[in-house]
C-alpha cells in the first residue's frame, strides 16, 4: 500500500473542508469552546511585557482587551472576548515563554442574563418615553409643540428654550447623585422645573 501518511487525513484548521465537515457533524464552528480566551501572562521583565503588548496591538484584526495595569512587574491580561485568541498564545508562549498564572475558557464565563437582553421590551419602551430627559430632548428637537408630561399627571407644552436650558443645567452637574436628584426634582410638575432651573 506503500507509505501511509496519516496526516493525509487531518483537517486544515479554518479550512472550507473542516467547516463543511463540522456543519455536516453538528458541531458549532464558531468558537472552539475547549479553547482559553482569557489569559494572565507572568513575564520574565517589563520589556518582554511591553513586546507583547505591542504585538497583540499590532494584531488590526483582532481587538482584544488587554490590561496592563501592572505591566510594570511584568503582569499582562489578555480578554479576547468570543474571538478565537489560540494562535496569538502559542506566539507569545513560543517567543516570550511566560508563566501562564490564569486562563479561562468562555465556558466559564458567567453569562449575565441582561447582556443577553439585546431588545427592548413595551414596559421598557413606555418608561423610557416618561423619563423627563427624553421628554425635554424630544421637546427642544420639536420647538415646543411636545407635551412633556410630569410626575403630577399634567401635560404641559414646555418651551424649547426652557427645555434647553434644564438640558443644559443636567450636563453641567458633577455627579450621579446630584443627577439623580435634580432629574427628579424636574420630574415632579412644570412648577419645580422652573425652580429648579431659578437655582
Amino acid at each position: 500500500m506503500g507509505n501511509w501518511n496519516p496526516s493525509y487525513f487531518e483537517k486544515k484548521s479554518g479550512s472550507l473542508e473542516e467547516a463543511i465537515l463540522n456543519a455536516v457533524n453538528g458541531v458549532k464552528t464558531q468558537l472552539n469552546i475547549n479553547e482559553n480566551q482569557y489569559y494572565e501572562y507572568k513575564f520574565k521583565n517589563k520589556n518582554d511585557a511591553m513586546k507583547a503588548k505591542s504585538m497583540l496591538d499590532g494584531i488590526q484584526l483582532m481587538s482584544f482587551d488587554i490590561n496592563d495595569d501592572n505591566i510594570s512587574n511584568g503582569e499582562l491580561m489578555v480578554d479576547a472576548g468570543k474571538k478565537n485568541m489560540s494562535k496569538y498564545h502559542n506566539m507569545i508562549m513560543k517567543q516570550f515563554k511566560p508563566k501562564v498564572m490564569a486562563q479561562e475558557t468562555v465556558e466559564a464565563r458567567k453569562v449575565d442574563p441582561a447582556d443577553i437582553d439585546d431588545f427592548a421590551t413595551d414596559d421598557d419602551i413606555k418608561t423610557a418615553d416618561n423619563n423627563i430627559l427624553m421628554q425635554l430632548r424630544k421637546s427642544v428637537s420639536l420647538r415646543g409643540l411636545k407635551d412633556v408630561k410630569f410626575n403630577d399627571n399634567k401635560k404641559v407644552k414646555v418651551n424649547d428654550k426652557i427645555a434647553q436650558a434644564a438640558l443644559n443645567k443636567f450636563a453641567s452637574i458633577r455627579t450621579s447623585i446630584d443627577k439623580a436628584k435634580f432629574s427628579n426634582q424636574i420630574a415632579k410638575s412644570y412648577k419645580d422645573l422652573l425652580n429648579a432651573l431659578k437655582k
